[in-house]
């Protein structure tokens, strides 16, 4: 399930919320959950602040900031 996760979110450049993660690989959102923080701990992935984003040049046009849901994306 770990590789599911980082391949769906290898193919977007805006992240993913936790519901879209666990709607693309057909699994119950509590479970992905616990597989994206583990994944964030282990420094592969990271859950994007959409409080922070406020303040980035792009947020009047960005996806990311459009959701209050937790948001992940692959760390760089």
């Amino acid at each position: 399930m770990l590789k599911q996760i980082l391949a769906e979110l290898e193919n977007t450049t805006s992240g993913l919320s936790l519901e879209e993660i666990a709607q693309r690989i057909g699994k119950d959102p509590r479970v992905v959950e616990g597989m994206l923080d583990m994944l964030v701990r282990m420094g592969m992935l990271i859950e994007v602040d959409n409080v922070a984003c406020s303040s980035c040049p792009l947020h009047d046009t960005c996806r990311v900031i459009a959701t209050t849901e937790r948001t992940f994306s692959l760390a760089t």
